[in-house]
């Protein structure tokens, strides 16, 4: 019995070895849930389906339905992102943001709004410059985790709801979910912040990721976003990502 035939758009998120010529090719799909489907060839030298299925290529793919895998029965690019290639902290940033899309994302679980975020954020690393690109990836860590229902509070206090003050230095905790102010900092541990870089979290937020993709930035800046980020995952999803120290790596070292 012949099987069934189906087509999905997607964007390429992790590809794992299978035997000696054939790869398990994980996709975001365009409704946001999870995809994994066999590449039959893809690892032979003169085979043509790896490079419509490379990390973070979005791809129209017609796919033959399995019991516990999909097999690629064609794929057609639809956007190589081939600028993320030529600047190495495009790359190490966009690694981050595919990373997460993988942990997030579930199979069978429709979520439109992350391929969306996704894709955005793709893009604006395709044409994003030095620190701006580590900016779009703690971006798209702190959105994500807010559209999951995990949005830290970076301009109040996420106790009671009272202004932060204006002083260079502030109180967070990611165990309470953000921001504390002196009184509520008191009764709960929290790690003293420069405030800027909860402003600087804060715009990360709630800004498109085009508009943090333009304009000038610090290394220090981007650094210690991506670092808040990264912890604010690791204590509300339990993960650390293994692509957060190569994102760090690609940053030139501060002056």
């Amino acid at each position: 019995m012949a099987s069934r035939s189906f087509r999905a758009r997607g964007l390429a998120l992790r590809k794992t070895k299978l035997g000696e010529t054939d790869l398990i090719v994980t996709f975001l799909a365009d409704d946001g849930s999870l995809l994994r489907a066999v590449a039959k060839g893809a690892r032979r030298p003169k085979g043509s389906l790896a490079a419509r299925i490379e990390l973070c290529a979005e791809t129209d793919l017609l796919l033959a339905e399995g019991r516990s895998l999909h097999v690629i029965s064609d794929a057609r690019l639809a956007c190589a992102h081939a600028p993320l290639r030529e600047r190495l902290e495009r790359m190490a940033s966009a690694q981050v943001v595919i990373e997460l899309a993988a942990h997030v994302a579930q199979e069978g679980l429709e979520d439109p709004r992350l391929f969306d975020m996704t894709r955005a954020a793709l893009a604006a690393l395709d044409a994003a410059e030095g620190e701006r690109a580590t900016l779009i990836a703690a971006a798209y860590l702190l959105k994500a985790c807010a559209s999951a229902g995990l949005r830290p509070t970076f301009d109040r206090c996420v106790t009671c709801g009272a202004d932060l003050g204006s002083g260079p230095q502030a109180r967070f905790s990611h165990e309470a979910g953000g921001s504390l102010c002196s009184s509520c900092a008191r009764m709960q541990a929290a790690a003293r912040v420069p405030r800027a870089l909860l402003d600087c979290c804060q715009a990360l937020l709630m800004s498109p990721f085009s508009v943090i993709g333009q304009g000038g930035a610090h290394v220090r800046e981007a650094t210690a976003a991506l670092g808040l980020a990264d912890q604010w995952v690791r204590a509300h999803l339990a993960t650390g990502l293994k692509s957060i120290p190569f994102a760090l790596a690609a940053l030139p070292d501060p002056a």
